[in-house]
């Protein structure tokens, strides 16, 4: 998943757009940053790589 992808949650439907990712090599070291934001219902929310790579989708991937 990259910037600019419009992803949703498997479970829940929820959707939001993936606005920025923070460094995740970084991340994988220590398992509490969470590198991807995501803009969602209005307001920017960080999450780990381990929800958005297996409990979300990419409904649309970015053109970039």
């Amino acid at each position: 998943m990259k910037v600019g992808d419009l992803i949703r949650d498997k479970t829940y439907g929820d959707v939001g757009l993936i606005v920025d990712i923070d460094d995740i090599r970084a991340a994988s070291k220590d398992p509490a940053r969470a590198p991807y934001c995501i803009l969602y219902e209005g307001k920017l929310e960080w999450h780990r790589s381990d929800y958005i790579d297996y409990e979300c989708e990419v409904i649309a991937r970015s053109g970039r």
